[in-house]
């Protein structure tokens, strides 16, 4: 009989198991459990780099489309730019008697130069010496700057609703009204019961700021910007509504809870209270950007105003910050906005009476 011949195995290819001594059935559970144990740990790596991802995502910024955050946000940029817009009217003022104020130191040292040079030639050889007459104001300019001050307080507004998103700052009103609960009464007294007589509290600094500008209205202000009180009230009290947003906005949405932020991440290491903390950080914060402001303008003028005029017109302006910020902390972001608002807003008519 002939002998079978037996089959050639395949360069590199695996011996039987029943070759190497083992059950085939032990052989493929643990092959099995092996690719499981594989897939499980690549599986387990995956889930863990797509929740770090997720995480790495979500961390920088909570307001996205669809989100409750989105529609706080631009209920919010509407406020904005609905005040931006009831401070066109004495925008446009203010750039009125600016390109007047100018126009007129531009005939000036215009009668200056033609006085120095009168003759033709020396006119043609000293051109670059001529002085430039001012452009006059136009609506679509004096638009263009408020909507860019809108942009701004909305850019600011970004922010503080993504700090106040890790905080325990809130904003109950918005949240109610657009995650469908509604607003209910016992969400709308605290409007009467603490904006409001917050709002009269403002006043109280604010009425020691009118006293003290009085001075550098007339050594600071007026020698770089036009006079306040001769433009109309009513355009006064409109601008104050999108001033005194600006201002809840800047120095205690963001300054505010940024400060409660760092101070509550680190509460270990400085061991204060976050929210009084945080408050009082803010005001310093404040204070001091608007003692450089002052100074600094008080220097382009060449004013002499003592420094201590400076700080006490700073602290005057800050000390709302205390105000707004604990309603803010206590109520919720609408209630010190509304507070900001209306204080500011009746600035122009108690300066009217205190500044003669």
């Amino acid at each position: 009989m002939a002998k079978k011949k037996k089959k050639k195995r395949k360069p590199g290819a695996q011996k039987p198991s029943y070759a190497k001594g083992k059950p085939v059935s032990e052989t493929t559970k643990k092959k099995a459990g092996t690719s499981a144990r594989g897939s499980a740990t690549k599986a387990g790596a995956g889930g863990r780099q797509q929740s770090g991802a997720a995480q790495q995502r979500e961390s920088w910024n909570v307001i996205r489309r669809g989100t409750l955050e989105a529609k706080v946000m631009w209920a919010l940029f509407a406020l904005i730019v609905l005040a931006a817009f009831m401070r066109y009217p004495l925008s446009y003022a203010e750039a009125e008697a600016q390109y007047k104020s100018e126009l007129k130191q531009y005939k000036t040292q215009l009668a200056k130069w033609e006085k120095d040079n009168p003759t033709k030639e020396e006119q043609k050889k000293n051109a670059e010496q001529k002085p430039e007459k001012p452009k006059e104001p136009t609506s679509n300019l004096v638009l263009f700057s408020v909507l860019f001050g809108a942009l701004q307080s909305g850019i600011f507004a970004f922010l503080g609703l993504n700090i106040i998103r890790r905080t325990d700052f809130g904003t109950p009103v918005l949240d109610g009204t657009f995650s469908g609960e509604g607003i209910r009464l016992p969400d709308l007294t605290p409007f009467v019961t603490w904006s409001l007589p917050a709002a009269l509290l403002v006043l109280v600094p604010l009425y020691g700021n009118a006293r003290i500008s009085s001075e550098l209205v007339n050594s600071v202000v007026k020698t770089t910007e036009p006079q306040a009180a001769s433009f109309p009230l009513w355009k006064q009290v409109l601008g104050s509504v999108n001033d005194g947003l600006f201002y809840v906005v800047l120095f205690v949405m963001v300054s505010v809870t940024a400060c409660f932020w760092i101070l509550n991440r680190y509460r270990a290491q400085v061991k204060v209270e976050p929210h009084w903390a945080g408050i009082a950080a803010a005001f310093v914060l404040t204070f001091g950007f608007i003692l450089l402001n002052v100074w600094s303008g008080s220097r382009q003028s060449a004013a002499d105003v003592v420094m201590s005029t400076l700080i006490f017109y700073s602290l005057a302006l800050a000390a709302p910050v205390l105000i707004l910020g604990y309603v803010f902390w206590k109520k919720g972001l609408e209630y010190s906005l509304l507070a900001g608002v209306v204080g500011f807003s009746l600035y122009p008519i108690m300066a009217s009476f205190v500044i003669k």
